[in-house]
């Protein structure tokens, strides 16, 4: 299940709101999870 977000006319949304939309789709794609585990390392 996901979220539709209607921003019309397209300059409605400005830096702030495409920097959200950037990290929630990021989050999303579990990425913070990816780098986390890339940079464990042996520290472990």
């Amino acid at each position: 299940m996901g979220y539709v977000f209607r921003i019309h006319p397209p300059d409605e949304g400005d830096g702030e709101v495409e920097s959200w939309l950037d990290d929630a789709y990021s989050a999303g794609e579990q990425r913070h999870l990816k780098r986390r585990a890339q940079g464990s390392g042996s520290d472990n």
